[in-house]
């Protein structure tokens, strides 16, 4: 197979970090530790993620359903929702510990979904020889290098790439700065989170039903002035404008 087996690498990479937090009690104590394993957990998510979506997409073409990317964005939506919701009841009612043995625990169960899963299942192409899938990697690659040598590809895809690596800097900064200057309780940073998969699962079902027919460019410049604006807010917080005019810390967040 070509992209179930990279989920099920995500998610075994995220089960060893989050166990370990939850198992070790240093690890969960000391930074270093538990900035390697939050490392190693979130590389875990991003190389789930890009195979998650790529199967999705794959999926969509060969059987031509139309809308199922907006489908699996509303469903990832939801499940942000009760996840922050889970999460925050887990943080005010018990302990670290047992917070992360829950999540270990659900990442076990999709690790037990992804390893019984087969590729044949979706009804896509696999690979079997060894030769065909470092060919079909070659091959993929020089079409990869081909085509960001047009202008028209390589700007956009550096902008992206740029954008998309900012982030995690500036979401742990901010999260950083509301924890250890503001001092906000969890609970309210994570009712934001939920707040805003609330916002992401409206946004999705708004798409699918009213924005499919615009250009995708158009598109790309509206969710990128979306973004700019959140981090305009991000600047308000940070510059305690919002205290200014009356506003508290905790009603900004949410």
């Amino acid at each position: 197979g070509r992209r179930v087996p990279y989920i099920t690498i995500g998610v075994l990479l995220q089960v060893l970090a989050w166990g370990s937090m939850a198992t070790f009690q240093g690890a969960r104590e000391v930074l270093p530790s538990l900035m390697a394993f939050a490392m190693l957990s979130n590389l875990g998510a991003s190389i789930t993620e890009v195979a998650k979506d790529a199967l999705v997409a794959e999926y969509g073409l060969r059987y031509r359903i139309n809308g199922l990317q907006s489908y699996a964005l509303m469903a990832s939506a939801a499940g942000g929702i009760l996840g922050n919701l889970l999460g925050g009841y887990l943080l005010l009612r018990t302990p670290p510990k047992i917070s992360f043995l829950v999540f270990a625990a659900l990442l076990s169960l999709q690790l037990v979904v992804s390893l019984s899963s087969k590729e044949e299942s979706f009804g896509l192409p696999r690979i079997t020889e060894t030769s065909s899938v470092l060919k079909s990697v070659k091959k993929q690659l020089s079409n990869f290098m081909e085509a960001i040598q047009a202008d028209e590809i390589s700007q956009p895809l550096i902008w992206a790439v740029a954008s998309i690596s900012m982030v995690p800097l500036l979401s742990g900064s901010v999260f950083c700065y509301q924890t250890q200057v503001l001092n906000l309780d969890p609970s309210v940073i994570g009712m934001s989170k939920v707040i805003g998969q609330l916002m992401l699962l409206g946004l999705t079902v708004v798409y699918d039903r009213y924005l499919k027919t615009l250009p995708m460019r158009p598109l790309i410049q509206i969710v990128q002035l979306l973004y700019a604006l959140s981090i305009l807010l991000d600047y308000i917080l940070l510059k305690q404008i919002n205290i200014g005019v009356g506003i508290s810390n905790e009603v900004f967040v949410l």
